[in-house]
């Protein structure tokens, strides 16, 4: 299968997150585990890795050296910005409108997130899923 894991998975499990009532490092922690058992691959795209080095300050490679070393396989992808006309219409944030037409563009399975809600408006389109629920 693949997963186009949006950057808070990734986020929360660099930065061992913790929210009021779950542990989103913990979470982040087994789906990573999952993956790594079932031998799925993550799509990560370029709006991911540099919302990632903004926030957690981990380079792009820095990041892909710690998948190859769980050996979890990872395709990259560039941002697909040519929007399909459900995810333009969706009224959905830019960035968000951006990882739900990459992940339907690159054909994922999911699209793997923490904010679900962000989302609503195109799970028509593809599978939102929270990591726990992979």
């Amino acid at each position: 299968m693949k997963l186009y894991v949006d950057s808070n998975v990734f986020i929360s499990l660099i930065r061992e997150e913790v929210s009021v009532n779950r542990t989103l490092f913990d979470e982040a922690l087994s789906f990573f585990e999952r993956i790594q058992e079932r031998k799925d691959t993550i799509v990560i795209s370029e709006l991911v890795f540099d919302e990632i080095q903004r926030i957690c300050f981990n380079s792009k490679e820095e990041l892909l050296e710690k998948f190859l070393k769980l050996d979890i396989p990872v395709e990259e992808v560039k941002n697909e910005t040519t929007l399909l006309r459900e995810v333009k219409e969706s009224k959905i944030h830019y960035p968000d409108c951006i990882n739900a037409n990459t992940a339907i563009k690159t054909k994922c399975d999911y699209l793997v997130t923490f904010n679900t809600k962000d989302y609503i408006c195109i799970n028509n389109k593809i599978t939102i899923l929270q990591p726990r629920d992979y």
